[in-house]
């Protein structure tokens, strides 16, 4: 398993696996209900681990904590994709 750092917001996608703090996460979105340069992104856990809670993780802990799986791709459901293009 090949890991990559993740140091800018722009390479997130929701098609691909994350591994923060030892478990498996999808970056699911933005929020930006904050200032300019202190937003924080969500991203929630894979199923079938001990972890169930989206995490909330800021501009600066993203190039520390969140590292891109390389290669592995998840595909996202067209439900879900319906579901957030509501927000």
């Amino acid at each position: 398993m090949d890991l990559m750092p993740v140091y800018d917001s722009t390479s997130l996608s929701k098609t691909k696996k994350y591994l923060i703090n030892g478990y498996k996460y999808r970056f699911f979105c933005t929020d930006t209900s904050r200032r300019i340069g202190c937003e924080q992104f969500l991203f929630k856990p894979f199923g079938g681990q001990r972890v169930k809670a989206t995490l909330k993780i800021s501009r600066k802990q993203l190039s520390r904590k969140v590292s891109e799986i390389v290669g592995v791709v998840h595909q996202v459901r067209e439900s879900e994709a319906n579901q957030l293009g509501l927000f």
